[in-house]
């Protein structure tokens, strides 16, 4: 059973995202949760 039938985690963007913030800057991405909230996972290189 994959991720979309199961209703976890249905991810919202394919790609990481970059952005040229900070010295180095941020990586991120978002997900869509079982209550259709976004969550936004970031990292900041």
């Amino acid at each position: 059973m994959n991720l979309k039938e199961q209703h976890i985690g249905i991810p919202t963007n394919d790609i990481v995202h970059f952005l040229p913030f900070w010295e180095n800057g941020v990586k991120f991405f978002t997900i869509e949760g079982p209550n259709k909230e976004k969550v936004e996972f970031s990292q900041y290189l």
